[in-house]
């Protein structure tokens, strides 16, 4: 029994779809993780800023020196 070109794009078309579905489920995990990264990053900077903030310069180089 041969499939003909309509039976193959018909059994092919839900398999690209769920390809799809996989790869942007995939892409999004990515991306919150990327996210995830950039949000601790920033956070360690802005905790390095306060407490450079509250110490003060330390090399007499900062703006109110």
């Amino acid at each position: 029994m041969a499939l003909g070109p309509l039976e193959l794009l018909l059994i092919l078309i839900p398999l690209a779809i769920y390809i799809g579905l996989i790869a942007g489920v995939i892409y999004l995990i990515v991306q919150v993780a990327r996210n995830s990264n950039d949000i601790k990053q920033n956070s360690q900077d802005i905790a390095y800023l306060l407490e450079a903030q509250k110490n003060g310069p330390s090399t007499g180089q900062g703006p109110h020196s």
